[in-house]
């Protein structure tokens, strides 16, 4: 078995990541399913995790791919979490997560029986069959067709009623109308739409991301999917010799077998600003490597850092590690960016750092003024 420091692990990680050597804009595509979709509960956060690993993206062009080009989908996935998602894999996502929630009779999480599973599912694509709806039309029009035992069964808000649609893969986010969401059928939106059973696909979607977060361990995957350990370990089996093993710091690691490109630890040198919700955080493990002791007073002291911790903030990142949060503000003159570090940064870094903080007011068409501050424990 090979052994892997981990600077090359975390050095592999960011390259999969396209945060050692980023992608064209034209490869934004490529990025989304090569990460294996970005979290998208905050859109424009989503939009910045693609803007931080291409050259020349802006935000508009995201939102183009997305509300006009519809070759991106906002809509649920891992960790039943909105997450961006290339609209022609939307099959393959789907399926898998319906394969964790138990397969053939899936929408019994959701207290549905196989009747009113199909009334319901088929009620929500012939009511968004070629139209765009808000929360509140579609509850209108899912009352008059399908029943008012609907809303006993899920909450006023739709909340877990769109998570199970959208896993059935009848609905995902549409358009926005201002600041309201709308829902649209995701199978309108791709012109090449295979579906896959559910075993298959959730062993691509593993393979996947030990493509992307490997080496990883059961437990990363456990937390990436935020399914039980022993569900995890179930997933590692059933790929069987799919998956190559290696040893990092004395523990078993994964990679796809074959896919074992041994990085160059002295490449490593990087220094990137991170939205919330990255998904370079919530897909590298463990999260106390990645977001070390020394770091963790100063996530703590942000309300999303206590909670959450570092995925739940916009963290400075350096050399793969967290090493630090940011505040950015919009205003009259451009965008105001603030960084707290914990240790003091080199010449060389705050160059770094300026020239990230420049691409970031770029993404919206903004000039930046950055200022740094260091929060020692």
């Amino acid at each position: 078995m090979a052994t892997w420091s981990w600077e090359q692990v975390i050095c592999r990680r960011l390259r999969r990541s396209h945060l050692l050597v980023r992608s064209p804009a034209d490869d934004v595509l490529h990025v989304v399913g090569s990460v294996c979709g970005v979290q998208a509960q905050v859109p424009a956060a989503a939009e910045l995790c693609l803007a931080v690993r291409t050259e020349g993206l802006s935000r508009a062009r995201v939102r183009r791919l997305v509300d006009e080009e519809r070759t991106l989908t906002r809509t649920y996935a891992m960790r039943d979490t909105a997450h961006l998602l290339r609209t022609e894999e939307l099959p393959l996502y789907h399926s898998a997560m319906r394969q964790l929630l138990g397969g053939a009779g899936w929408f019994t999480r959701f207290g549905l029986d196989a009747d009113r599973a199909e009334r319901l599912f088929g009620g929500i694509a012939d009511i968004l069959e070629g139209r765009r709806l808000t929360r509140r039309e579609l509850a209108e029009d899912l009352r008059a067709r399908v029943g008012s035992w609907v809303f006993d069964a899920f909450d006023p808000t739709l909340g877990q009623l769109s998570l199970a649609a959208s896993y059935a893969g009848v609905l995902a986010y549409g358009p926005p109308q201002g600041s309201t969401s709308t829902f649209v059928r995701p199978d309108h939106q791709a012109s090449r739409w295979r579906k896959v059973d559910g075993e298959t696909a959730l062993r691509e979607l593993v393979r996947r991301f030990f493509s992307a977060y490997g080496p990883a361990t059961s437990a990363d995957l456990a937390r990436w999917l935020r399914v039980p350990i022993g569900q995890a370990r179930e997933c590692v089996a059933a790929l069987g010799s799919e998956l190559q093993p290696l040893a990092v710091e004395g523990a078993q690691a994964w990679v796809p077998t074959g896919d074992v490109d041994a990085e160059d630890p002295s490449t490593l040198a990087t220094m990137r600003l991170l939205p919330r919700y990255d998904c370079y955080i919530l897909g590298s493990g463990p999260i106390t490597r990645i977001a070390p002791a020394t770091v963790q007073h100063l996530l703590r002291a942000h309300a999303h850092g206590r909670f959450e911790g570092a995925a739940g903030l916009q963290v400075l990142l350096v050399d793969g590690l967290v090493a630090g949060v940011w505040e950015g503000r919009e205003v009259r003159s451009g965008l105001e960016l603030a960084v707290e570090s914990i240790r003091p940064l080199s010449g060389w870094q705050m160059t770094e750092l300026e020239a990230e903080a420049q691409r970031l007011a770029e993404f919206d068409g903004l000039k930046v003024s950055l200022s740094v501050a260091t929060t020692r424990p």
